[in-house]
């Protein structure tokens, strides 16, 4: 039926849902005479300026399973709200239960809400959910049956399951050891390093287990079982025990299954548990599938892309039993090959489902919507609705040869523009950039706890994250703790992360009431004779705050005797480090960026193609499947400017470059 309308009508069936319009008037004469509703804050209706594409899916039937293929900057996050809207405004029967809305991540289903809330004429939203997939899944089914299933018998008749993060450390005697793997993992020198069961998951698409190899890293069992050291390592353990037969790659497994199921018989799971025991709860029972597929007959995930295999798996069970399932996203934009998601599987799931598409980008100029084309071609055309601010100077190249002078470059570029650092962003692949660009070295530690207060001096959040960082370091070489930056550097004597972080921010507050802050036009000799006097009375203070925690006793006058300031600058004058401030540049990895918009995006190739998707030829141009997406979504980002600062170019790759559209700063600006 929606096929047949024109959009006159639709703009009718819309308003009349959303705000109660008056089917004889045209929404034009709505809004002229509103002085409330969706529209007041508004220069024009809000339903009425909807295209087409965004008003079909709006009235699309919720009996029917829908795949909204949406492009960057076509407006997708207002449309889902109004969709949820429409909807809940049309709901009339509580015996039909309700429809629940998720995203991925709270601030965008805090975004779904506020647009809820915009458009909604009924005060609640019962008997609808919005939140995230991983709460629906927690709360609907994992948390409340999942016991069902691990075996947990409960304490004094509770079942909850206790959610343990995979990245929480283990120290000394810690809980976790109770759950430590039979099998370990091996580090590049040899040494056996312990897993445990939180850090361990099971991919059903491979059957195969997920080891950490590192803190920040973690494959698949079958693949480390085949690397050389690994099999060392086997070796080593065969001939302890004599038996050539040992620890067999099956057998392997099978430790690994012991280990999990122990660590969920005692109610724990870590993030990938939770969704696999909501899948083995359904596969196991399929009234409660059908009872679930009553309370909720339509699911709507914004963001569909992120889906992994088994939170496909479990909307196939509840599909099965009648929910009707509608996916918004942009399978371009699939980030998350590192928590084993593949848009392949998502495309595959929706063969089935009815496609509409929203194919015009709001957000971009015309330039860099054809370099998104570029990045990854379509049969489906982007459309280019966004204003050309900027002509020739909308796609730029920076080359470089050190990482040092790009900020400094792009500054000038967006100054000639006439663009705000506040409009603007950097974008880099990793954190170790994105870290090199804030200035922070870990090698850069001659004046640690100057900087902690230079950094602590700012409004930037960043800034701030920094300062914790390097005053958290100081302060724990002192206590002659911890030399991992996990939580600030806290030494494992003190037991509470949180009070450590109090402890360390009242520290940097004290230092900021004293002398110890005024640093302009002081030598580094009389700023570290203030620090002497000043710091040891506060930090002893302080101290109370984590006391309780604290597994060791403090002899402060020995930890303060001596030289324990090397000031070898001492006749200089101090030289402000470079921080950030409210004016600087917003850093950010491409990861975090998606959904974000912005007038001007400075995008960092790596300097060379060893990197992990992030240079700008081998990963975005000549790479293929997330290599690209990371590009797209990079790319996909600025509203009139694209700024690409790579490495020194070849004449070749000077043309690869130059052939996409971008031009050389220097052409345009010296």
């Amino acid at each position: 039926m929606v096929k047949l309308m024109n959009k006159t009508l639709m703009n009718n069936l819309v308003a009349s849902v959303l705000c109660n319009k008056d089917i004889d008037i045209t929404c034009e004469e709505c809004f002229s005479s509103a002085i409330s509703g969706i529209c007041k804050d508004s220069n024009k209706c809000r339903v009425a300026e909807k295209t087409v594409e965004q008003l079909k899916y709006i009235l699309t039937s919720i009996d029917e399973n829908v795949f909204l293929n949406a492009c960057p900057g076509s407006g997708k996050t207002e449309v889902v709200g109004m969709k949820a809207a429409y909807e809940i405004n049309n709901w009339h029967s509580s015996n039909r239960g309700g429809i629940a809305f998720l995203s991925f991540t709270n601030h965008a289903a805090n975004v779904i809400n506020e647009r809820v809330d915009e458009f909604c004429i009924k005060k609640s939203n019962y008997p609808h959910f919005v939140g995230t997939f991983s709460s629906f899944i927690y709360g609907y089914i994992s948390q409340p049956f999942g016991y069902t299933i691990t075996d947990y018998s409960g304490e004094k008749g509770d079942f909850s399951l206790k959610l343990v993060d995979s990245n929480i450390q283990v120290y000394g005697s810690g809980w976790l050891n109770n759950y430590k793997c039979k099998l370990s993992r091996v580090n590049r020198d040899g040494r056996t390093i312990p897993i445990y069961s939180n850090q361990i998951e099971y991919d059903y698409s491979k059957k195969d287990y997920v080891v950490p190899v590192s803190q920040y890293k973690s494959v698949y069992f079958k693949d480390l079982y085949n690397t050389d050291s690994y099999q060392q390592y086997i070796k080593r353990i065969r001939e302890r025990n004599n038996k050539s037969w040992l620890y067999k790659l099956d057998y392997c497994l099978k430790c690994f299954d012991n280990d999990k199921s122990k660590f969920l018989k005692d109610g724990f799971v870590n993030f990938e548990d939770m969704n696999q025991v909501a899948y083995n709860v359904l596969l196991s029972n399929e009234e409660l599938s059908r009872l679930l597929s009553k309370r909720f007959p339509l699911i709507i995930i914004d963001e569909c892309q992120d889906l992994s295999f088994t939170e496909l798996k479990i909307l196939y069970e509840l599909k099965n039993t009648g929910t009707n399932i509608h996916f918004i996203g942009d399978l371009n934009q699939s980030l998350y090959e590192f928590r084993r998601v593949d848009p392949n599987y998502v495309s595959k799931f929706v063969e089935c489902f009815r496609e509409l598409n929203l194919s015009i980008n709001f957000r971009s100029c015309k330039q860099i919507v054809e370099v998104i084309e570029k990045i990854i071609p379509s049969d489906k055309k982007i459309i280019a609705k966004g204003p050309d601010k900027l002509g020739d100077s909308s796609k730029l190249y920076i080359e470089y040869d050190e990482y040092d002078n790009i900020l400094n470059t792009y500054q000038s570029i967006i100054d000639k523009c006439g663009i705000h650092n506040s409009e603007t962003v950097v974008l880099v692949k990793q954190n170790s950039l994105r870290k090199k660009l804030n200035n922070i070295s870990s090698n850069n530690d001659k004046h640690i706890l100057l900087e902690a207060i230079e950094y602590w001096k700012t409004d930037n959040p960043e800034a701030k994250r920094i300062a914790l960082n390097k005053c958290g370091k100081q302060i724990s070489k002192w206590f002659l703790g911890s030399k991992n930056s996990f939580n600030y550097f806290c030494p494992n004597d003190i037991q509470s992360k949180f009070y450590w972080r109090i402890f360390l921010k009242s520290v940097l507050n004290d230092c900021l009431d004293c002398s110890i802050s005024e640093t302009e036009g002081i030598k580094y000799a009389d700023w570290y004779k203030v620090v002497r006097e000043n710091l040891p009375s506060i930090i002893q203070k302080r101290y109370d705050l984590i006391k309780e925690h604290d597994n060791q006793i403090r002899d402060f006058d020995k930890i303060f005797k001596g030289r324990w300031f090397n000031a070898k600058d001492a006749k200089q004058f101090i030289s402000r480090t470079n921080i950030g401030s409210k004016d600087d540049f917003e850093i950010m990895t491409i990861h975090s960026s998606k959904g974000c918009t912005f007038d001007s995006c400075l995008i960092v190739s790596s300097i060379d193609g060893n990197s992990e998707s992030g240079h700008w030829k081998k990963h975005w141009i000549d790479g293929e499947g997330e290599d690209c997406r990371v590009g797209y979504v990079a790319l996909s980002r600025a509203k009139y400017q694209i700024v690409l600062a790579v490495p020194t170019l070849s004449e070749d790759d000077r043309n690869v470059i130059e052939q996409m559209g971008f031009k050389n700063y220097k052409q345009i600006y010296i």
